[in-house]
């Protein structure tokens, strides 16, 4: 019993990753860390500037690559978008997508998500005018 709802849960955890594959493939991203090959060796980069990449088809052996028995750590092709001082032209890349556990808890991915980090600074600026405004309240000068 407990084997199948193991494998329930691992089925789940893999639809779950290629869902995000999807949502983002053919999309060209923000990132400040690649994996490149060179020669027979892939080496990770943290990159000074960020690059603009796009997230091109990847196989399975890469997309569901298990890190631990029960977490997914999905690495994606992509390929540079214009050009980069960093980055050769031709270089074979990857990013690491975001990376799940069957438990549900998850860590970020390579992507830079400027809507969302956006949107969550323009909700606490106005959390804090909005508790300024009770430390201070409006008063019309008469």
């Amino acid at each position: 019993m407990k084997s199948n709802q193991a494998d329930t849960a691992l089925q789940a955890l893999e639809a779950r990753i290629k869902a995000d594959f999807h949502r983002h493939l053919g999309r060209t991203v923000t990132v400040r860390r690649v994996t490149m090959l060179e020669g027979s060796h892939a080496r990770c980069r943290q990159l000074s500037v960020p690059a603009t990449v796009r997230i091109v088809q990847t196989g399975d052996e890469q997309l569901l690559r298990y890190s631990t028995r029960d977490r997914i750590t999905p690495e994606w092709r992509a390929e540079l978008v214009g050009d980069h001082a960093e980055i050769p032209a031709n270089a074979h890349l990857s990013v690491f997508g975001t990376s799940r556990q069957a438990d549900g808890e998850s860590f970020l991915s390579d992507i830079e998500d400027l809507g969302v980090t956006a949107r969550l600074t323009g909700r606490l600026i106005l959390l804090s005018f909005k508790g300024l405004s009770k430390l201070w309240p409006h008063r019309s000068v008469a």
